[in-house]
């Protein structure tokens, strides 16, 4: 597979200009395609890996803050020989419910979205490092494009069967002070 890199630049946290460089510290087990060098504003790369992406939430701390936080990670994955590609911002939410954090109670975080390509041996090593990162809430790895699809959708498949009750008998229950009696 031959995959286009963009020269890294990320953290636009806001309408402002707020943009740094990520320096990219890939390995010398990543070989360049044969032809002419290529130029600092792309890397032709000859890789096989997983495209992967990478749901990550940070807490809610100021645009430096979250800055810093993003760019350490993204450099962690660099040094972990994977690939950047995309990284968006879906900006400051409501958590769906509250994580404790260090000893603190959090209600909001940053929502950031990680488009990455890298070997999936070291993604145990990221998972562990992210864990012991203060400022990560939440992340989690998985593939962009695996192929599954559910079995109802395969063309000329029957429909599924889930075994659910057509008519649950709701009537012959009743709460008791200590759960639900059967009659």
């Amino acid at each position: 597979m031959y995959f286009f890199v963009h020269q890294v630049y990320v953290l636009r946290l806001c309408d402002s200009a707020c943009v740094e460089e990520i320096r990219p510290c890939l390995s010398p087990n990543i070989t360049y395609v044969n032809g002419p060098k290529p130029s600092a504003r792309f890397r032709i790369l000859f890789i096989t890996m997983a495209r992967l992406e990478m749901p990550i939430i940070f807490k809610a701390l100021g645009d430096a803050g979250v800055r810093t936080a993003l760019k350490r990670h993204c450099l962690r994955l660099l040094e972990n020989n994977h690939i950047i590609f995309d990284i968006k911002n879906l900006g400051v939410r409501r958590l769906p419910q509250v994580f404790r954090r260090n000893g603190e109670r959090q209600f909001e975080g940053h929502y950031f979205l990680l488009n990455i390509d890298g070997p999936e041996e070291s993604m145990r090593k990221i998972k562990l490092l992210v864990t012991k990162d203060y400022d990560v809430i939440k992340c989690n790895v998985c593939r962009i494009d695996d192929g599954w699809c559910p079995p109802c959708q395969v063309v000329g498949a029957a429909q599924c069967e889930f075994g659910e009750i057509r008519n649950p008998n709701y009537e012959k229950t009743s709460r008791t002070r200590h759960g639900f009696r059967a009659f």
